[in-house]
């Protein structure tokens, strides 16, 4: 079986810290360390997302770790996602962050720009830019966040909460799932994508 690692992207270092602390089975290093789930053994890394674009052949998987949805951070996260899905055979998961006892979003009017912070409890709302007034729909971060970034369809959107620790490592089951059930159905090449190393 192919052997591959798992790449943990997030702009924030301590966002993605806090992922491998969550996940990982023994005190992380600063940026790596190792999960096992199902019996079997994941290695993880993590990087700010400057140099996937060097470093991404080494890897089978990433999830991208969401925080703010502004524009700057949106253009970078295109960066990122377009250097993933130019990879064939590779499982990619976004992974949209609260903080602990964060109501609110960060996005940026699709038309004007400005940042707004939305409230998690408006969801379903219409709302209005303060600038340009433009009318948006208020949705939940996981469908805005594939809005915006354009993700194809079967890309993962997942949310990872800070006060729900087991939500980083079904995110993580989520990507491996994925990843075990593509297995099983091998492209016409028969390759596989992700390093799973059995015990």
């Amino acid at each position: 079986m192919a052997s591959k690692d798992i790449l943990v992207v997030s702009l924030n270092p301590e966002e993605g810290k806090l992922f491998l602390k969550e996940v990982c089975e023994m005190p992380v290093l600063a940026e790596s360390g190792f999960a096992e789930v199902h019996g079997s053994e994941v290695d993880l890394q993590l990087s700010n997302g400057e140099d996937v674009g060097e470093i991404v052949e080494g890897f089978g998987g990433a999830i991208i770790m969401v925080h703010f949805m502004d524009l700057i951070t949106v253009e970078k996260l295109r960066g990122i996602y377009k250097v993933f899905e130019r990879k064939p055979d590779f499982d990619t998961l976004i992974a949209v962050y609260k903080p602990m006892g964060q109501n609110i979003f960060k996005v940026s009017c699709l038309e004007c720009g400005q940042k707004m912070w939305i409230p998690d409890n408006r969801q379903g709302a219409t709302g209005h830019c303060p600038k340009c007034k433009q009318a948006f729909e208020l949705t939940r971060r996981e469908d805005h966040v594939r809005m915006v970034l354009g993700l194809v369809e079967g890309i993962p959107v997942v949310q990872v909460a800070e006060e729900d620790g087991s939500s980083f490592k079904s995110a993580l089951e989520t990507l491996l799932g994925k990843a075990s059930n593509e297995k099983d159905a091998p492209d016409s090449g028969g390759r596989t994508k992700l390093r799973i190393k059995k015990k």
